[in-house]
């Protein structure tokens, strides 16, 4: 697997002068003394994994919607609620897991992976997004990826993992883990790592207990135990906690719509125009 991404020292910087601006999205946009963003086109598919909270899941897809009115969206009901009636509207390929795996009390983030491998299978796109719930889109994506996952800056692993990282790739950049909702990820790469989950589930749980139990973390070291790199996405944000963009496409944590009631959906497929103002900056 062959991903041109930056060196490290060159990302930092980059990094460290984009975060050094701590706007929300609104007050960057409507700051004049800021550069105009300039869009690229990433070729991506969405894993949207959902529960209950249909008006949340409603609201989450059709952000994406507004500004990806043609990506494909695979929506996975982990068995709660009957989505088809919203897949069908935001015309999302849907499948409904009987099986629930991602409740606090039925955490089986292998499982989860295992879900992931089939989204990868089933589509041929370079890139892959995780949706949640609470993920909204806020524009296109102006931010290269430049890892081999990226998202947030989350929870470093434990000295125990890194010296086992350390040993299979003494090189090896290792920051916080970051495949929760908004994250994006390459998707032969993950291919590519998922051929040694078996080996990632024989370690001691003692060494960071995470692992076998959080999706994200547990998405982000398998990236990590195949060599290849996660980093801070500059297009992802939880704008209400410390991570701002500024500016991002993705939103993270954006929990609005918990208790909202659904909505009665018409008749149709939720097609938006495309409006020139998303283009404007």
């Amino acid at each position: 697997m062959c991903l041109k991404i930056s060196k490290t020292a060159v990302h930092r910087r980059m990094l460290t002068a984009y975060l050094k601006k701590r706007q929300t999205f609104q007050e960057y946009m409507s700051d004049l003394s800021n550069p105009s963003k300039k869009y690229i086109d990433i070729d991506f598919a969405v894993h949207f994994l959902c529960y209950r909270r249909p008006r949340a899941t409603f609201e989450a897809l059709k952000s994406l919607r507004q500004f990806y009115p043609d990506v494909k969206v695979h929506l996975i009901s982990d068995g709660g609620d009957d989505f088809s009636p919203i897949a069908n509207y935001f015309h999302c390929d849907y499948t409904y897991e009987r099986r629930n795996i991602n409740s606090p009390e039925r955490r089986r983030p292998y499982e989860g992976i295992k879900r992931i491998h089939r989204t990868c299978e089933k589509y041929s796109s370079e890139w892959v997004i995780l949706m949640e719930d609470d993920v909204r889109v806020r524009d296109r994506i102006s931010k290269y990826p430049d890892a081999h996952i990226a998202g947030p800056s989350g929870p470093r692993f434990t000295a125990a993992i890194e010296k086992y990282l350390r040993n299979k790739y003494s090189g090896l950049e290792i920051n916080g883990y970051n495949g929760c909702g908004g994250c994006i990820f390459n998707r032969l790469a993950f291919l590519e790592a998922y051929a040694n989950i078996t080996e990632i589930k024989k370690l001691p749980v003692s060494w960071d207990h995470r692992i076998h139990r959080n999706a994200d973390a547990l998405l982000t070291f398998t990236f990590l135990n195949a060599g290849f790199v996660a980093r801070r996405w500059l297009d992802h944000s939880e704008e209400c906690g410390v991570h701002h963009g500024p500016a991002s496409a993705f939103d993270h944590q954006f929990k609005f719509y918990y208790n909202h009631q659904m909505l009665r959906l018409k008749p149709g497929v939720f097609r938006p125009a495309w409006m020139s103002s998303v283009q404007s900056r």
